[in-house]
């Protein structure tokens, strides 16, 4: 019997091609009965399998499948419907182990009208291995992806997106399938990514460039690779793009830069107002729209900076005219208060009115547009020396900029802080020179007054002429004396050496000392001296400086005293201590320059009276090595009061 022949009438031509076919053919052919008898085997199914042929007929059809493949039902089923079967399944090869195929079976009838099953197998193994080999490559893939923060899309001619993994946040990947960039953004946006894929495509090669992309109300820059897509023909058929977002290494490197920068404009000057301004516009337009740095040093400096210098003096004017009260709501002073930043990524209109209830300062944050606001501390030493505020009207300021702005208040207090000391360092020699001046114009006439009255002696004078001589020589070496022992006291002061040797005294005693002291002085400038005494129990202390320091009070008060003036000497019990205080009738000291009263060489460089301006300094000197104090209240027009208070013992 051959089954597997065409029948007589084909000729026997044709059952020879058959013939060589069923035996040279690379997949298996099995020719089985409707019952499961295999018949006819060619060699391929019996190396597939490892059988002989003699061992497949004796082990049918049956005897071949995996009986355990769930696959097998649906199909029995499939071929008793239909007569056939195409699909995959699991056969048993000698050693146990399975072999997938896939089978293409159907019924079939042989020259005497019987019905047979002509089964073609075909090993897909190899295929198996290569699809799962693919599978964990892609797998694999999705996993970098996913662990990536790059975005990987293609795109066709059209710049049409065919597929995108890992999109921008603010986009969904089915929702930018079929469209283009231009589609999803305005142009002006992503000018750049759409210039760089038109390269590709009209080039053909691969393009790698860094591209900026305005997503939202921020750019993000990212680092592009382009390739282009080639199809069958070699042509190119689309664009794939590998997007990595570097923005914030990007701001890193900005940041850097701009803190370099920071320093080498900060080093370039030491004058203070020129310090200020600059700390301003460097902060323009890197943390904003517009900068107010508001410092404090004894009195208030203020410098503005708009990326529009037009719009600065209504910022300055706004400043000035509604100035935050130290102890109210306004992020300046509470910033102030607790020494740490405030970020205001949205000024609501419930925040605008918690700090501010005028019209006019509402208006003028509408004006300007202000969106966010940060302030932040000026620290150096220990000591607040300001704030610092941003505004941006574009965008939301984050923490990035409040990181930012500390390391640049941090850099800028150190900068107002070395030009607040080198204007201190340089007045102080200005006053320096200046009292070196006077001390030394006041010690050659001294000098003077004595030489010539040691020559007039010399020339001989009667008596009286001679005692006059004697009294000015005298008065002369007083006054050297005085200036020369002034300037021994304040280098003691200066060394922290000032020595006092206490012991049991009176108040009364003092002042009347002092009284005898300054008398003479009192009548030359035609004032009236006056000593008011209120019983003060006795108490320890180095009479010597006391006199010294309540003196010189006196004779302060006495210098600036006008003819017909008063000046009075006041003792009294003080918290269990004693209190002199000193007033005058004089014009009384400026606000501003009460701060600096009891600064060494102050009056010199303020007045021209003579002296080496140290009376004052050695004075609170004297108090603060009894472990007293010296307090001073001044009005212009209505004269001064200086107290000199030591405590009890």
């Amino acid at each position: 019997m051959r089954p597997y022949l065409p029948s007589p009438m084909q000729g026997a031509i044709q059952e020879v091609g058959y013939r060589w076919l069923f035996e040279q053919s690379l997949d298996g052919i099995l020719l089985t009965t409707p019952e499961g008898a295999i018949l006819a085997a060619n060699p391929a199914i019996c190396q597939m399998l490892g059988y002989t042929e003699g061992e497949l007929r004796a082990l049918g059809r049956m005897g071949v499948v995996d009986l355990d493949d769930p696959r097998l039902p649906a199909a029995l089923e499939e071929r008793r419907q239909t007569g056939r079967f195409v699909g995959e399944l699991t056969l048993i090869a000698k050693g146990g182990h399975r072999v997938p195929v896939e089978i293409s079976s159907q019924v079939v009838t042989d020259e005497s009208g019987g019905k047979l099953t002509s089964m073609h197998i075909r090993d897909i193994s190899q295929r198996l291995r290569a699809e799962e080999r693919l599978r964990l490559s892609e797998e694999r893939f999705r996993v970098a992806l996913r662990s990536s923060p790059i975005t990987v899309s293609m795109v066709d001619t059209d710049l049409r997106y065919t597929w995108i993994y890992n999109p921008h946040p603010s986009f969904q990947a089915e929702s930018v399938i079929g469209k283009r960039d231009v589609d999803l953004s305005p142009a002006e946006h992503v000018i750049e990514l759409v210039a760089v894929k038109r390269q590709v495509l009209e080039t053909g090669r691969g393009v790698r460039r860094e591209v900026r992309i305005r997503v939202g109300d921020g750019d993000r820059f990212y680092d592009v690779t382009a390739e282009p897509l080639h199809d069958a023909a070699g042509a190119v058929s689309g664009v794939t793009v590998a997007a990595a977002d570097i923005t914030e290494r990007k701001h890193a490197e900005q940041q850097q830069r701009f803190l370099a920068k920071a320093g080498e404009i900060l080093a370039e000057s030491l004058d203070y107002k020129s310090t200020l301004d600059r700390i301003a516009r460097l902060a323009v337009p890197i943390l904003g729209d517009a900068c107010i740095l508001d410092v404090n040093e004894g009195t208030d400096m203020l410098a503005v900076a708009h990326v529009d210098p037009a719009v600065e003096p209504a910022i300055r004017a706004m400043r000035e005219r509604f100035p935050p009260a130290p102890d109210g709501p306004h992020p300046m002073a509470v910033v102030r208060r607790t020494r740490e930043p405030m970020l205001m990524p949205s000024l609501s209109d419930e925040f605008l009115d918690s700090i501010s209830t005028a019209p006019e300062l509402r208006r003028s944050f509408a004006e300007l547009h202000v969106r966010s606001a940060l302030v932040v501390p000026l620290i150096a030493g220990g000591r607040v020396l300001g704030v610092l505020t941003s505004f941006s009207t574009k965008r939301a300021l984050g923490e990035t900029d409040v990181a930012l702005a500390m390391e640049l208040a941090r850099r800028a207090a150190l900068a107002i802080d070395n030009a607040c000391a080198y204007s201190v360092a340089r007045k102080a020699s200005k006053t320096r020179d200046e009292v070196l001046g006077i001390v030394s114009h006041d010690l050659r006439n001294a000098i003077g007054t004595i030489t010539m009255s040691a020559e007039l002696l010399e020339a001989g004078l009667d008596a009286e002429g001679m005692q006059r001589l004697a009294d000015k020589i005298a008065r002369s070496t007083r006054w050297m004396t005085h200036i020369i022992n002034d300037l021994l006291d304040v280098t003691a002061l200066e060394a922290g050496r000032l020595s006092v040797q206490p012991e049991r005294t009176t108040a009364s005693a003092i002042a009347e000392t002092v009284r005898t002291v300054c008398e003479a002085r009192a009548q030359e400038r035609g004032v009236e001296l006056r000593v008011e005494l209120t019983p003060v129990p006795p108490f320890h202390g180095d009479a010597n400086r006391l006199v010294q320091a309540v003196g010189n009070l006196v004779e302060n008060a006495i210098k600036f005293t006008p003819s017909g003036g008063v000046v009075i000497l006041t003792v009294e019990p003080r918290d269990g201590g004693v209190a002199f205080r000193v007033t005058d009738t004089g014009p009384g000291i400026a606000a501003e320059d009460l701060p600096h009263v009891f600064d060494r060489f102050w009056q010199a460089q303020k007045t021209r009276h003579g002296g080496a301006g140290l009376g004052l300094a050695i004075a609170r000197g004297i108090a603060e090595a009894h472990g007293g104090r010296i307090d001073v209240t001044s009005e212009p027009g209505r004269g001064s009061t200086f107290e000199l208070v030591l405590p009890r013992g």
